[in-house]
């Protein structure tokens, strides 16, 4: 089975971090991995357990003082908060006023052209979702704002380039 870039990049960031690594895509429900073979994208609802269920893979590491590398398709902003905060919030006030504190993590966007991504996708063997799923997760796709203190990396960089730039700003 040939894996997705993302994956290579973050087992290898895990290796320089001496860390667990685990791409996002083994906490779906077979239900969300069959609905996406299918071509159906996923929507809010479907993908709420999910991220919930990374949450808390995150938290326990968190407690224990341990890092963890994970690769995920946080495609929205409020899909990013629900990671680092285990709920949604409609506004910044709320996130100020929560006594639920987040989960410290560096979020580093792995940005790329669609011509880049689709020919990756194509080329990977074994996953379930087809590159024909791409145009649906780019119309859901919010960049990470200033807020979010994103490092944005270009995908076209060498794996070895961009895990060198994250561990540059860590």
């Amino acid at each position: 089975m040939k894996v997705s870039k993302r994956t290579t990049i973050g087992t290898s960031l895990a290796e320089q971090l001496n860390s667990v690594f685990r791409d996002a895509d083994s906490f779906h429900t077979d239900e969300n991995k069959k609905k996406m073979a299918s071509g159906m994208p996923l929507t809010d609802e479907d993908r709420l357990p999910w991220l919930l269920a990374i949450h808390d893979f995150l938290k326990g590491f968190q407690t224990k003082g341990q890092t963890v590398v994970i690769t995920c398709s946080a495609l929205k902003k409020v899909y990013r908060q629900i990671l680092r905060y285990g709920k949604r919030y409609s506004n910044i006030q709320e996130i100020c006023e929560t006594e639920n504190l987040p989960i410290p993590f560096k979020l580093v966007y792995l940005k790329g052209e669609e011509a880049v991504l689709r020919d990756r996708m194509q080329k990977r063997t074994g996953h379930f979702m087809s590159s024909g799923m791409l145009s649906s997760q780019l119309v859901t796709m919010e960049e990470p704002d200033d807020i979010e203190e994103c490092l944005i990396i270009d995908i076209r960089e060498s794996v070895n380039t961009i895990v060198k730039n994250i561990l540059q700003t860590s």
